[in-house]
């Protein structure tokens, strides 16, 4: 039964982890962060208080070795979801923000495969600051 090995394999892989605790077998090691950004929808540009707000979708992926498992050994499961509160989670920010808001607003789900790599694929809407040149508008450069 599939569930009965989801359910084992949650057991085990979350029952000694601290998403506190940065995933690495030595303090030295450091973590490869793979990061994009993909713009949904440019909502507005304010020019008077050169503000951006943006609809968009970050992808984070990196691996954990904590979160490795033999498929065989629990029916074959190649990924599992977790909430990202559940697993260590890298702290990328967007510093040029406008609203005071670092964090991202909706905390979808983590994606996590056999071999330890945890995918995770949020929506954000920023509001960023923008430096905007309106000096020869509408006949800039």
């Amino acid at each position: 039964n599939s569930s009965y090995h989801e359910e084992q394999l949650f057991k085990e892989l979350f029952q000694n982890y601290n998403p506190l605790i940065r995933p690495v077998r030595n303090v030295e090691d450091t973590i490869t962060v793979s990061f994009s950004i993909a713009l949904l929808q440019l909502i507005s540009v304010v020019e008077k208080e050169q503000v951006l707000k943006t609809n968009v979708w970050l992808q984070v992926g990196w691996h954990d070795y904590q979160m490795q498992w033999k498929r065989e050994k629990y029916g074959g499961i190649q990924s599992i979801r977790a909430p990202p509160s559940q697993v260590w989670t890298p702290d990328i920010v967007l510093f040029n923000n406008a609203d005071g808001k670092y964090e991202v607003s909706f905390k979808s789900n983590v994606v996590i495969y056999h071999d330890g790599y945890v995918n995770w694929v949020p929506p954000a809407i920023y509001k960023s600051s923008c430096y905007i040149d309106v000096k020869f508008f509408p006949f800039g450069k």
